[in-house]
This record gives structure tokens, C-alpha cells and sequence, in this order.
């Protein structure tokens, strides 16, 4: 038995070292390298999600990348004082919320789809909030790379608005 128990250790050792240096993946390349895969993703607004997601907290993990993405909307816009969904509601309404893409040309259907669906997106985000807030479900590790990756990408969107206005991404 032990050297079974010896020989198991290693192909462990061995999965974890070729998942750090192999090429991009997910499952087990995020598993193995005990999330070190995943950082390089994510935005750094999300570290303090991601510290408790390398302790192996994914509930809590989830819910700091989502209440912190609130503060983060906050900042972007300069708007503070309003619930969630009138600030989600409010900085993302087409053609002059402060996180629009502006003023829609006349006519442009295109346009003012794309911002509605915008304000669509960020006003649903606040379900995985609420979520993870009020009964947070077992989540698998698997699940909470993915809800990782979503917060990210809505961080990024708000970086984009920014910078199309010639303004740099939020500090937190």
C-alpha cells in the first residue's frame, strides 16, 4: 500500500505541474494550479474575490465579485446614492446614462439596440447578487470560474464605457 499511496502523490505532484505550464484551459488546468490560471484573467478589481477563491470560499468568492461590481458602477459614474437597480438602471440608459454609448443617431436601430441590451445586461446582473447575498448555493468550483469570468467581463464593459470617454477605468 504505500507505495501506491507514494506513486498516487506523485501523479498528483505531476497533474499539478502540468497544469501551471500547459496552455490555456479550464477544469482542471484552474484546479491544479490552485487558480493561478484564472488570475491572470480576471480584473483587478476582482482580487479580493479572488483571494478567497484560492482558499477555496467560492460562495464568498462569487458574492465579493458582485457586490464589489456595485461600488464599481458606483465609481465609474459618480452616482452614489442610488439602490442597485436605479443605478443600473440609471447609468446604462440609452443615449444619455453616463455609461451609454451616448446620444443615438436618428434612425440608428442598431445602436439603440445595443444599449438597450447594455442596460438589459447590467440590470439582470444584480440576480447573482441578490443570489449569493440572501441564500447562497453550494457552488462548484467549476461554477464559480464561470461566475468569476462573467463579473469580469461586466468589469471590463464598464472600463470600455470609460475609456470611450476618455477617462481611465475606475480606481478601487
Amino acid at each position: 500500500m504505500p507505495d501506491l499511496d507514494t506513486a498516487k502523490g506523485h501523479l498528483e505532484v505531476a497533474k499539478k505541474n502540468l497544469a501551471i505550464t500547459m496552455c490555456p484551459g479550464s477544469g482542471e488546468l484552474v484546479k491544479y494550479s490552485e487558480g493561478q490560471f484564472i488570475e491572470g484573467f480576471l480584473h483587478p478589481a476582482l482580487r479580493p474575490a479572488f483571494a478567497l477563491f484560492r482558499i477555496g470560499d467560492t460562495k464568498a468568492a462569487v458574492s465579493t465579485a458582485f457586490f464589489q461590481r456595485e461600488h464599481y458602477v458606483s465609481i465609474a459614474s459618480g452616482i452614489s446614492q442610488l439602490p442597485l437597480l436605479h443605478l443600473m438602471q440609471t447609468v446604462f440608459k440609452p443615449g444619455d446614462g453616463v455609461l451609454s454609448n451616448g446620444p443615438n443617431p436618428q434612425g440608428d436601430h442598431l445602436e439603440s439596440s445595443t444599449q438597450l441590451r447594455m442596460r438589459d445586461l447590467f440590470t439582470g446582473s444584480p440576480y447573482v447578487r441578490n443570489l449569493y447575498g440572501h441564500s447562497p448555493p453550494k457552488t462548484s468550483f467549476d461554477e464559480a470560474v464561470t461566475l468569476l469570468m462573467l463579473a469580469r467581463y461586466l468589469y471590463r464593459l464598464v472600463d470600455s464605457q470609460l475609456v470611450k470617454r476618455g477617462k481611465p477605468p475606475a480606481a478601487i
